[in-house]
């Protein structure tokens, strides 16, 4: 079930899920209700009333009733979908699509700019690796930095005569050791 405090003035500054917050402005979702019941007339009550209403939805909520034949469901205005259990209404709100369009009917509601529509996509600078002194051996880098290194009677470091500008090779000899090139 989803949990929920007690709200006297229902305001959401998130969805929360875990909760029982699952919109945070009206116009996002709907709870509709059918019937198979010719007497009986279809209606809707927007999301954030019933979030506001609703202290706790059951797991069962979206079951039909044998007897009246009526029948709950979520519904999201801004996806277009049905959703007929409280497990797809979780998973729904999570979804990545979902909080897309949610923030852009927010947008549009509360008259903010738009982003363009194919708005080039900012590049994230990567992080500068360090350089490495290829022309250093091994013994030189552990001179350089200082700290002790324990096992290294078990290294073999190859450099190539040919090329000593290549960067050497190492491997150990210590049994289960699953070093290579």
């Amino acid at each position: 079930m989803a949990l929920r405090s007690e709200r006297q003035d229902f305001k959401v500054d998130k969805v929360d899920t875990d909760k029982g917050i699952y919109v945070e402005m009206e116009g996002i979702m709907q709870v509709r209700y059918y019937s198979e019941d010719l007497g009986y007339e279809d209606w809707t009550e927007d999301f954030m009333n019933f979030q506001a209403r609703v202290k706790e939805i059951p797991e069962d909520f979206c079951l039909k009733d044998k007897e009246t034949t009526m029948q709950g469901y979520f519904y999201c205005m801004v996806c277009n979908g049905e959703l007929k259990s409280l497990r797809s209404l979780r998973e729904h709100v999570r979804g990545n699509k979902h909080i897309k369009k949610a923030f852009e009917k927010k947008r549009q509601i509360l008259d903010l700019p738009q982003e363009p529509q194919n708005a080039p996509r900012v590049k994230k600078l990567k992080k500068e690796r360090p350089r490495v002194d290829v022309g250093l051996t091994l013994a030189q880098r552990l001179e350089e930095c200082g700290l002790p290194a324990i096992g290294l009677e078990y290294i073999s470091e190859y450099i190539n005569p040919k090329k000593p500008s290549d960067h050497p090779m190492y491997t150990c000899r210590l049994e289960g050791c699953k070093s290579a090139w």
